[in-house]
């Protein structure tokens, strides 16, 4: 993986598709385009920021597992894991 992530999407092409974003690109167009991410504006703004707003909890997450996980328990900061 490119970029030491876990999301990736294997091509049946070959060749892999990292990055939320653009896996879900890939599938739009995969799908025969304006599916997923619609080309009108005000839809297409709409899906474009629920997509950030995934991104963003997804990072959230994986901050929590890195915590729980990599961090001592004398490292760990409770008020930053309630946040």
């Amino acid at each position: 993986m490119p970029l030491g992530k876990i999301l990736a999407l294997v091509r049946p092409e070959g060749g892999c598709v990292f990055d939320s974003r653009v896996i879900l690109e890939y599938l739009d167009v995969f799908a025969g385009g304006g599916r997923i991410i619609p080309a009108e504006p005000g839809p297409r703004l709409e899906a474009l920021v629920l997509q950030a707003l995934a991104d963003g909890i997804a990072d959230a997450a994986i901050l929590q597992v890195y915590e729980g996980r990599f961090r001592t328990e004398a490292q760990r900061s409770e008020s930053w894991v309630e946040r």
